[in-house]
């Protein structure tokens, strides 16, 4: 969960059989180094699928694929992403194409630049925002009125910090309520 914590995680598949034709001729395998087959590999995946699946908030299987669709693939699974607090209405277009143009899942900007960002796409890529960015701990009331004040402007989707300090508190009914504030 720790890697979930900094960012999107991909986990890349292939078949047993298809890992091993990718890495045969590499010498410089060394955990395949003294086992290089098939079964080997397969047992070797069993053992780790359940913590790469765990720790994966995407997955893409690369058989049959070309690195260019898989690169495709998980942009498609991705936000475009720019919550720099001094970021300019220049560079929310720049991130907008670029995210037009690589076929983003959306593009992840500041409440205050979705309206100028909806207007420059149109229907052409979604637009999300965070509420309560960075901190979380503004009151739900206040990041209510920030959701529903990004959805009037345009906003697809609404990403949410939750109260930090109401999760290391432990008050989970506090936490589940800030979310449904923003929900409603």
């Amino acid at each position: 969960r720790k890697l979930q914590a900094i960012g999107t995680v991909v986990l890349l598949t292939a078949k047993p059989e298809t890992i091993f034709e990718r890495v045969r001729y590499n010498t410089n395998r060394p955990l395949l180094k003294d086992n290089m087959n098939v079964d080997y590999i397969r047992q070797m995946m069993e053992k780790r699928r359940v913590y790469y699946e765990h720790a994966a908030t995407v997955t893409v299987s690369t058989d049959g694929k070309i690195i260019t669709e898989i690169a495709k693939e998980i942009l498609e699974k991705c936000d475009h992403t720019l919550l720099r607090v001094d970021c300019t209405g220049e560079e929310i277009r720049n991130l907008c194409d670029q995210g037009v143009r690589y076929h983003c899942a959306s593009v992840c900007i500041p409440p205050c630049h979705v309206a100028g960002a909806k207007r420059y796409v149109g229907d052409r890529l979604k637009i999300c925002t965070v509420i309560g960015f960075p901190n979380g701990y503004m009151t739900s009331a206040a990041k209510a009125f920030e959701a529903a004040d990004a959805i009037r402007n345009g906003a697809d989707e609404i990403d949410m910090v939750i109260n930090l300090s109401m999760v290391k508190d432990g008050c989970w009914q506090d936490v589940e309520k800030d979310i449904m504030a923003v929900r409603e």
